[in-house]
């Protein structure tokens, strides 16, 4: 039986979509967003899937850099389980790609019925795990109808979030049912969680799981041409910058008392908005090169803007 909160999340999915969706689209260009198509996250032509594996969802780049010790280490302890990873946006797919980790990296369905349903037949997944703060009501369903074991791992529960669910408890906690384990951050998410209506005999205190991943692999030859381009100068690194915040790191470089000035490497959130920020990085007469464009040995350079993924903590 569907839950009257699930009917009425699908009713204000439905009588939103028409209008969310084009701002979506909009808001995410205007930032400068790269998500997936709309047609491979309604999963109307599965791609093949392994079947009887783990299914782990990380919303973006840095929710699949905490994904990664946990695929680590289920590799490790079982080499032959199959392991999907998904993720919503374009980066977080490319960096779940790029980590080599999983069986397969798909684009996580729309949380409606019908994509939903869709991409667990393709999956037939033993067990599915949700990285942080990824609860999707319908996703939730889909798995407690078929006995699905959930868990919420590195779970966490912001200030902001937590008002505005404590202020919907009530229509929530049916929705988290289907939640089989949940795995907190610290002691005062396992709280949160039990006040937004997860049974308290689920939700245990793990600790954050970026404290178990190993250091990234190293990219010296990025390293090296980055150093060269330096010319011994202090490097300033701003990193995960979003609109608005590139204007704000170079007033504040520019303005520091250094002689010379100090070498900036500026790496936006999304790399895809990297020819718009160099642009700005221009505008200010300062010398700049794109991370990909930067060749070795290369002088006569003031900041480095990175549009590419993966690099960064890397260096």
């Amino acid at each position: 039986m569907v839950p009257l909160p699930l009917l009425l999340y699908r009713a204000g999915i439905l009588a939103a979509l028409p209008v969310a969706a084009p701002w979506l689209l909009l808001t995410a260009r205007l930032r400068g967003k790269s998500r997936p198509s709309v047609a491979s996250r309604l999963w109307w032509h599965p791609p093949p899937l392994p079947r009887q594996g783990v299914w782990i969802h990380a919303v973006s780049v840095g929710e699949v850099g905490v994904a990664r010790p946990l695929l680590q280490e289920l590799r490790q302890r079982f080499p032959h389980l199959p392991l999907v990873l998904s993720a919503t946006t374009a980066t977080g797919l490319a960096t779940a790609a790029g980590a080599q980790l999983a069986d397969a990296v798909v684009p996580l369905p729309l949380d409606l019925p019908g994509p939903v349903r869709r991409s667990l037949d393709a999956a037939q997944p033993r067990a599915v795990v949700l990285v942080e703060t990824e609860l999707w009501p319908e996703l939730l369903h889909a798995c407690g109808q078929r006995n699905l074991p959930v868990v919420l791992a590195n779970a966490r529960i912001s200030d902001r979030s937590f008002a505005g669910y404590r202020r919907c408890r009530r229509l929530l906690a049916p929705l988290l049912r289907p939640l089989t384990l949940a795995l907190a951050q610290s002691e005062e998410d396992a709280r949160r969680l039990v006040a937004i209506g997860v049974s308290e005999e689920k939700v245990r205190v793990a600790g954050n799981i970026k404290f178990d991943a190993t250091p990234p692999r190293e990219h010296p030859a990025v390293a090296k041409a980055i150093r060269e381009a330096a010319l011994a100068r202090p490097i300033v690194v701003a990193g995960s910058t979003m609109p608005g915040e590139e204007e704000l790191v170079l007033s504040a470089v520019q303005q520091l008392p250094h002689t010379p000035p100090p070498f900036l490497l500026l790496a936006p959130r999304h790399p895809e908005r990297a020819e718009r920020v160099a642009e700005l990085v221009a505008q200010r007469g300062l010398r700049c090169r794109l991370r990909s464009r930067l060749a070795p040995g290369e002088g006569e350079v003031d900041v480095v803007v990175g549009d590419t993924v993966g690099e960064l903590a890397a260096l």
